[in-house]
C-alpha cells in the first residue's frame, strides 16, 4: 500500500495530506483503470479512505528525501575578524553601542555553484544600559 500511496502522491506532484486525501478515491480508481497502479480491491479500499494525517505520516520519509541538504559556508564573525586583516578607522569593539557586524551566509544545495543561496544579516548592539 505504501508504494501505491507514493505513486498517487508523485502523480499529483507531492501535495500535503489535506489536499491528497480528497483526491485519493478518484485517483486510485483512475490509476487502476490505466494499469499504472497494480493493487487488489482489498488494498485499494483502505488507500482510498486514508486520512490526511495518516498520509502525512506515511509520506514523511519521502518528503525528507526532497529537502535540500548541502554544506554551509557560514563562519562566526569572531573567527573572521582574526583571519581577515582589515585596516579601519577604529578598533573593533563589539561591546559598545553602535557596533555593527555584517555576515554573508552561503548554503550550497548541490555540488554546482549555481544552486547556492545567499543571505545577509546585520547585527548591531543596542544603545542603553
Amino acid at each position: 500500500m505504501q508504494d501505491g500511496l507514493v505513486l498517487c502522491w508523485a502523480v499529483l506532484r507531492g501535495p500535503a495530506g489535506k489536499l491528497l486525501a480528497p483526491m485519493l478515491p478518484d485517483l486510485v480508481r483512475m490509476l487502476r483503470a490505466e494499469k499504472a497502479l497494480d493493487i487488489t480491491d482489498g488494498q485499494a479500499a483502505p488507500l482510498a479512505r486514508m486520512s490526511a494525517a495518516t498520509i502525512d505520516r506515511r509520506l514523511a520519509g519521502q518528503r525528507a528525501k526532497l529537502l535540500p541538504r548541502g554544506r554551509s559556508h557560514t563562519k562566526p564573525g569572531s573567527l573572521l575578524k582574526s583571519q581577515i586583516p582589515i585596516r579601519t578607522w577604529a578598533q573593533w569593539d563589539d561591546a559598545v553601542p553602535g557596533f555593527v557586524e555584517i555576515d554573508l551566509a552561503t548554503r550550497a544545495r548541490t555540488v554546482r555553484a549555481s544552486s547556492a543561496s545567499h543571505s545577509r544579516s546585520r547585527t548591531s548592539r543596542p544603545a542603553g544600559p
